[in-house]
């Protein structure tokens, strides 16, 4: 489902002439961050002595994330006026 979405909404929220462009753009960040993170990890674990440093940070980072996909869900607050 999720390979029909990506392939599909670019075209839908964004002008079809521009299809190449944004979804070029959108997995260049997506392929940037896969491509670091292991780096990025492994930094973290050797600069601090302890994975568990790296731990807490990831879960930092997903509290973070998880916190601003909820904000996505909430009613804007003229619609909730009405």
């Amino acid at each position: 489902m999720l390979t029909l979405l990506s392939a599909s909404a670019p075209a839908e929220l964004f002008a079809r002439d521009l299809y190449g462009t944004v979804s070029g753009m959108l997995y260049a960040c997506s392929n940037a961050a896969r491509a670091a993170a292991p780096f990025a990890s492994a930094a973290i674990a050797l600069l601090h002595g302890k994975y568990t440093t790296l731990l807490a940070i990831l879960a930092v980072l997903n509290t973070l994330a998880a916190a601003v996909g909820a904000s996505a869900f909430r009613t804007p607050a003229v619609a909730r006026q009405r």
